[in-house]
């Protein structure tokens, strides 16, 4: 995965050291978080899962139906944050230090940034997505997570997902999501 996304230039010296961290600190959670919920959300609607595979060698197309399920069903709905200065919010005065928890989920479903927001749409901007963060608080592996993720779901879905059956947890994160296939 590394050696794809240095070959794509998609990363600098900095973003290697970065990704490489990121990768041993968060990203198998991350990832099989994200996966696991999209994949689940993909299961239980079969127009979307339609979509998916007519679009899964479509990797810009792939991508957006992943965000669009983890806007469902997100990894990190709510992020704990600290105020870098003093502002206001919906009249709410914040001073700088505040600790905030800003609900990522429902801001993926506020209609101004994401218009008819029930509706799944994998064309949305990706600069929309709160799911690696962003401000002044991008994850570090945000680059391995749009390389990773979507190529994860697009094998599953390449090979034909027949079922998927009930997820189990380890505290906040899956520990297992029975799959069956066709293929």
């Amino acid at each position: 995965m590394m050696g794809a996304l240095m070959k794509a230039r998609t990363l600098d010296d900095d973003g290697v050291r970065r990704t490489l961290g990121g990768m041993l600190v968060g990203s198998i959670d991350t990832t099989a978080t994200s996966v696991a919920k999209i994949i689940a959300v993909i299961a239980d609607d079969a127009a979307l899962a339609k979509n998916v595979a007519a679009d899964v060698d479509d990797d810009v197309r792939l991508a957006g139906w992943c965000s669009e399920a983890l806007r469902r069903w997100p990894h990190n709905p709510i992020v704990l944050r600290q105020a870098a200065g003093s502002t206001s919010l919906a009249d709410v005065e914040i001073e700088q230090g505040d600790r905030v928890f800003a609900w990522t989920q429902a801001a993926m479903l506020d209609a101004e940034a994401f218009p008819d927001p029930q509706h799944l749409r994998p064309d949305r901007p990706v600069a929309a997505y709160l799911h690696f963060g962003g401000g002044l608080h991008p994850c570090a592996g945000r680059a391995v997570n749009a390389f990773q993720i979507p190529t994860l779901v697009g094998g599953l879905v390449r090979r034909g997902i027949k079922s998927v059956g009930t997820m189990q947890w380890a505290g906040p994160f899956p520990s297992h999501l029975p799959l069956r296939f066709g293929r």
